[in-house]
């Protein structure tokens, strides 16, 4: 068996993160150097338990295909998050309204624990709306969740602006503040009537250093009460987004009756806990230019949870 290997994606480091090289003559490419570049990753045994006593010397880097040094290491599990929480507010998902903010709630006062966590809170179908803009204040956010049963429900199928709504966001959550980034999106992973592709939504969180995590629902009726299995689920649902979360470090998770939301939540929160964080000097780039990272360790039997590529900024 080879090494475990997983390409990752990354995100540059706040204030400042890049800069442009000395200005010259105006030409049709601009080459950028990209000062510093981080990378967050989550490493687990056979088991699937999380790996926390590695060192820096552990792992090994490389950047379109060649070794790279590993400038910055830190294992700090106290990190500030900033955290979009998007929730499908389509026809499809009002069933889980309450169970989604009632867990959303308890989410959100375990897992903001350091003064300078913060989050916002927003919701898409047809449009896409900001319930609480980007705020330390738990007050706000379990506010905000409150407001979910008296959304005015769409007439007609109307649209879900899934893609849209991650590529939006993603901007939302970023910015110069340190720490980690995620989107923690509630759908059943259908988009209809999006103007952006499911590859910009991609890139656009690539580009933000932001980590989508899923949690998919679906209906499905067990003893009178619904909830969502993977059975039900529409396999493009499904793989949607787990390709948009494997691209972006995450992970997706189904809701149903043998993993509880709750238990999803946590899982999600000692991730986001529990990352190492890697820093390396690129090479100068063509703006725009994907550049796949391979990141690995010495035990062959561990795997690592990070972003599929780092995207040089505009």
């Amino acid at each position: 068996m080879r090494s475990s290997l997983l390409i990752l994606a990354l995100a540059c480091c706040p204030l400042p993160a890049f800069a442009q090289d000395d200005p010259q003559p105006a030409t049709s490419t601009i080459s950028v150097n990209v000062k510093v570049v981080a990378v967050d990753a989550v490493v687990r045994n056979p088991d699937g338990q999380l790996v926390l006593d590695l060192g820096k010397d552990a792992f090994t880097l490389k950047v379109d295909g060649k070794p790279t040094d590993i400038r910055y290491f830190n294992h700090d599990n106290d990190l500030p998050l900033t955290i979009g929480l998007m929730i499908d507010t389509s026809g499809s998902q009002r069933v889980y309204f309450d169970e989604e903010a009632l867990n959303s709630e308890t989410f959100l006062t375990n897992i903001l624990t350091n003064p300078k966590d913060r989050a916002l809170i927003a919701c898409f179908d047809s449009r896409v709306d900001l319930l609480q803009k980007m705020t330390t204040h738990l007050n706000e956010l379990h506010n905000a969740l409150r407001r979910l049963d008296y959304l005015a429900p769409e007439v007609g199928p109307g649209a879900t602006r899934l893609y849209d709504a991650i590529a939006e966001l993603s901007k939302s959550v970023t910015g110069p503040e340190a720490g980690r980034r995620a989107l923690i999106i509630l759908t059943d992973g259908d988009d209809n009537g999006s103007q952006t592709a499911l590859t910009d939504a991609i890139r656009q969180a690539q580009l933000a250093g932001v980590a989508v995590y899923s949690v998919l629902y679906t209906p499905d009726i067990i003893g009178g009460v619904q909830y969502p299995s993977a059975g039900s689920l529409r396999p493009s649902g499904i793989n949607v987004m787990r390709g948009i979360s494997k691209a972006t470090g995450g992970r997706a998770f189904v809701v149903g009756t043998g993993t509880p939301i709750a238990e999803i939540f946590a899982e999600i929160g000692q991730d986001l806990r529990s990352q190492y964080r890697f820093g390396f000097t690129p090479l100068p780039s063509k703006p725009g230019k994907f550049h796949p990272i391979e990141l690995r360790t010495g035990d062959k039997h561990q795997t690592i949870q990070a972003r599929s590529g780092y995207i040089t900024p505009e």
